[in-house]
């Protein structure tokens, strides 16, 4: 009986683990933006029980390492790095939205001022990465600076919109690059690969448990953007672990592959284009479904016995 009642709690373990830990997601698909490819915005979905979780630790953070998106000949993601192709949205924002927000002179432009800057923004790939972990950009028609937030100020007559263009959470935090910075290559011909390791949110003691971030989830989830990603096709992820190196999701000191699945689980992941959904082989659930198999032959042998 002993031997039954810690193999099923093993298995309920299992299952909430797999329901609730942290991983890679498609927030939204954009289909018009780009003729003839999908504008993906992907990212990390956080349960408060990730949070939680045995063996986290104190004011964890959401660290995320070696997210790579590979493109091929034929699905390309970025064309390489020019003056309208930022890697970066601190890059954008500092490049060509600052300087359409008034703070030349003139009058905020709501186009962004410059072809060049609504491509880099609206039609390219490129990582939710600023600097000290949230966007900092012009915050009204004086040219004032200041971390850039959801909600954007005008220039005192309703017309022009100064600031933020984009949903970056109301605190405004976003990753922070940590080691390898956003590193894009390659070109439209023969596909690009983008790479990225880093921190969410504010550095220090306050974790995802702490304010201003703990008020931030709803229904029990946060989800933070780390990249848009636009493909006229699939893109692998790489979703390989060994030892604390390679590709993993982490909160606090619990790691996992870009699935939910433990570290080391090496999940195949694939951002599918048909069904715009990033998708993965073995399923999280097929493992917990593995996992119910093997106990049930344990029962029965434990019956026979």
């Amino acid at each position: 009986m002993k031997l039954r009642a810690l193999l099923a709690a093993a298995v309920v373990l299992a299952m909430v683990t797999s329901a609730q830990a942290v991983q890679l997601v498609v927030m939204s698909v954009n289909t018009t933006a780009v003729a003839g490819a999908k504008v993906f915005t992907i990212g990390v979905k956080v349960s408060q029980s990730d949070v939680t979780a045995p063996g986290a630790g104190n004011n964890p953070p959401l660290f995320a390492q070696g997210i790579t998106f590979t493109g091929t000949g034929t699905n390309p993601i970025q064309a390489t790095p020019t003056a309208a192709n930022k890697q970066d949205v601190q890059s954008i924002q500092t490049a060509f939205i600052d300087t359409s927000a008034g703070n030349n002179g003139g009058p905020p432009s709501p186009n962004l001022g410059s072809v060049n800057g609504a491509h880099a923004l609206y039609n390219d790939s490129w990582w939710y990465n600023g600097a000290g972990g949230s966007l900092q950009g012009v915050i009204d028609s004086a040219g004032d600076p200041g971390t850039v937030t959801t909600n954007p100020a005008t220039d005192g007559s309703g017309v022009y919109t100064v600031g933020p263009t984009f949903n970056v959470g109301s605190t405004g935090y976003i990753f922070q690059a940590e080691g390898t910075p956003p590193n894009p290559s390659g070109g439209a011909a023969t596909g690009a690969t983008m790479g990225y390791t880093g921190l969410f949110g504010p550095t220090g003691a306050n974790g995802l448990d702490q304010s201003p971030l703990a008020g931030q989830f709803v229904s029990g989830f946060l989800t933070v953007a780390i990249a848009q990603i636009v493909t006229t096709g699939n893109l692998a992820l790489p979703d390989s672990y060994t030892a604390g190196t390679g590709t993993f999701l982490s909160v606090g000191q619990k790691a996992y592959d870009l699935s939910g699945a433990p570290a080391g689980t090496d999940t195949a992941a694939t951002l599918d284009f048909a069904s715009g959904q990033i998708v993965f082989s073995p399923e999280p659930g097929t493992i917990v479904l593995a996992g119910l198999g093997v106990v049930g032959l344990l029962f029965a042998w434990k019956r026979r016995k």
